[in-house]
């Protein structure tokens, strides 16, 4: 295990087993997870960030393949470019009051659900890119006109993208998408065959 200067460099599969028998001795001076510190560990299932860290570093957790679990503590403010990519087994997160998220941070994780607190003032491009199984995101109205222009949800496969207000209020872009195109299914009936169609007109 690497330590400079309160950052954490560099850890190795062996490493695990002091975080997992000692954590205070771990992370004994840690202030900032640094660049790839915890990528590649197939051996890493979860981990729990103590309150002294406050900024983790690019493409700290990825590839990670049995990553489960992650605690982050609300100290930390940044969350460093791709840190958590390619971790399919990363299935939710909670993520910090406040916190800036960098380009690609969750991109191809196995995040099915996210919300971002109201206090996020930005999300870094493709944040959370081609995260196939993400069907619910929550987002602040503040950042809707970014989620486009900015990739942020490109290849997820969402089923509810909902905008909270400043007065609290809650809504959904997809519900509303789908009650703006009017799709209501109608039957059409041809010899043998029923087919179900959006507009009347039936088809094969």
């Amino acid at each position: 295990m690497k330590k400079e200067n309160g950052v954490l460099k560099g850890v190795s599969e062996q490493d695990l087993k002091l975080l997992n028998s000692n954590p205070e001795e771990f992370w004994e001076g840690v202030t900032e997870i640094g660049t790839l510190a915890f990528a590649y560990l197939d051996k890493l299932t979860s981990i729990t960030i103590p309150s002294g860290v406050t900024a983790i570093g690019n493409l700290a957790f990825a590839e990670c393949p049995s990553l489960k679990s992650v605690k982050i503590p609300n100290e930390v403010t940044s969350i460093g470019y791709a840190a958590f990519s390619h971790c399919p087994n990363l299935k939710e997160i909670t993520l910090p009051d406040g916190v800036q998220l960098s380009s690609f941070v969750f991109e191809f994780s196995g995040l099915i659900k996210i919300t971002i607190p109201d206090s996020v003032k930005s999300l870094g491009q493709g944040a959370f890119l081609w995260c196939n199984h993400l069907k619910s995101a929550t987002i602040p109205e503040h950042l809707l006109s970014s989620i486009k222009e900015d990739l942020v949800f490109k290849g997820c496969p969402l089923e509810h993208l909902y905008v909270k207000a400043k007065d609290g209020a809650m809504r959904d872009l997809m519900a509303e998408e789908t009650k703006s195109k009017g799709a209501t299914p109608t039957e059409t009936h041809k010899p043998g065959v029923t087919t179900k169609t959006t507009d009347g007109r039936g088809g094969m």
